[in-house]
């Protein structure tokens, strides 16, 4: 089953890798160059860590990669230990348009870094509900959170694991129910599925392609389980 118009807010493809060696900085702002015109902004991700005892303090910062970024909502992180590909901002339609992406840059970034080990797979989908008077986590999800005195809820936070056994992957959902600086309340199915994978070196691209399909298969089984038949409606008609 798929909506015609899924109410998600951000997707991210993320691939996780050991290198096998230290990344230079000069080599993620050559990536700049291997991504395209298109990606017109960017900036450092910066690592922050350092000591504390009663005497000394330090703070250490670290550059481990770049994020790039286009005018119509993409994104993609060059990181020292791996990839990450997300749509923002609505931009997500459908799977089609989005996957080929990904692995499309995906691949730039194999090239051009060659990583030796792969670690970790994962899918994350950040889905946005905005609340209509009168409704209520309940009018958009099975789950609800507890309200033992029953007074209107105005924030909450609910976090789940689960693991299929067919994938071989957890999936981690997290319900947060806010409000924003505007009064909007605004509810957030955010599913995040993962597969950790036995380290082996020299993997082809396409040996991906089975993993990412069954994670998605394990997102969309989490999903459609979390959200009521109202909303299935709702943004199968928008």
């Amino acid at each position: 089953m798929t909506l015609s118009k899924p109410p998600i807010k951000e997707a991210i493809l993320e691939v996780l890798f050991d290198h096998g060696r230290s990344i230079e900085y000069s080599e993620f702002k050559q990536f700049r160059e291997v991504l395209g015109d298109e990606f017109y902004r960017h900036e450092n991700l910066v690592q922050i860590g350092g000591t504390l005892s009663d005497s000394i303090s330090s703070v250490e910062r670290k550059t481990i990669g770049i994020a790039f970024y286009t005018k119509d909502n993409v994104s993609i992180q060059a990181r020292e230990n791996g990839f990450a590909f997300s749509f923002l901002n609505q931009k997500y339609t459908s799977w089609d348009s989005f996957y080929p992406e990904a692995i499309k840059f995906l691949d730039k970034y194999i090239i051009h870094f060659r990583p030796q080990i792969w670690r970790r797979f994962s899918l994350r989908f950040i889905n946005e509900f905005i609340l209509e008077p009168g409704e209520t986590v309940s009018t958009y999800l099975t789950i609800v959170p507890p309200n033992p005195i029953q007074k209107p809820l105005i924030s909450s936070f609910i976090r789940m694991e689960v693991f299929d056994a067919v994938s071989a992957a957890s999936g981690v959902i997290n319900e947060l129910l806010q409000v924003d600086v505007s009064g909007q309340q605004k509810l957030y199915l955010d599913i995040d599925v993962i597969k950790n994978v036995i380290p082996t070196a020299g993997n082809a691209i396409i040996d991906m392609r089975d993993d990412f399909a069954a994670l998605r298969t394990f997102k969309n089984e989490i999903f459609f389980a979390s959200i009521t038949p109202f909303a299935i409606d709702k943004y199968n008609s928008l």
